[in-house]
């Protein structure tokens, strides 16, 4: 895993994808990974949209993945005090 995911914080992992935000409170990238938890590498950064079907079609993930880890990650941030961007 990268420094940068490392420090963004632990990423929602669903199905060998892995999703976290380049920052929480204004995010501007989703940083899309593959692999597992212990070893992953970034597929792409996508422009920060909480539309699933658009980052399924720019990440290549497929669209049921992509909407639970946008879920989990949107969860996160809430969490953490964050309000969603809509």
């Amino acid at each position: 895993m990268t420094q940068t995911t490392l420090k963004v914080g632990s990423p929602a992992w669903y199905r060998g994808w892995g999703l976290t935000l380049d920052k929480m409170g204004q995010p501007a990238e989703y940083i899309v990974l593959r692999g597992d938890k212990e070893l992953s590498e970034p597929v792409c950064r996508v422009a920060y949209n909480p539309n699933p079907t658009v980052l399924a079609e720019t990440s290549g993930m497929p669209e049921g993945v992509a909407r639970k880890l946008v879920s989990d990650v949107e969860a996160k941030r809430s969490d953490q005090g964050y309000r969603p961007i809509n």
